[in-house]
């Protein structure tokens, strides 16, 4: 009887594996979609508060010739650190 169970249960992991190779999931569609689900996870984030001192802002753009916004982004992502904000926006 044991048997039976044990080829009843591979016989239904058999089935369960040929339907997943033929499940017509685009694969693009999924990356997709898990983006946008990171994405959606990623705004509801409390941002982290980064003071920006406006002297940096003016050198990095009267030096390197960007916009404020840029200039600001950068900054942002590098936690107010100058060096690694100009290294960022010259790479």
């Amino acid at each position: 009887m044991d048997a039976n169970k044990e080829q009843a249960s591979l016989d239904n992991l058999e089935k369960a594996t040929e339907l997943g190779e033929d499940s017509g999931v685009d694969a693009a569609q999924t990356q997709s979609a898990l983006s946008a689900l990171g994405t959606a996870r990623d705004a509801g984030k409390p941002k982290s508060i980064v003071k920006i001192n406006a002297a940096d802002v003016k050198y990095i753009m009267e030096e390197l010739d960007t916009t404020k916004e840029e200039t600001e982004a950068a900054l942002h992502a590098c936690a107010g650190d100058v060096t690694k904000a100009v290294k960022q926006l010259l790479h």
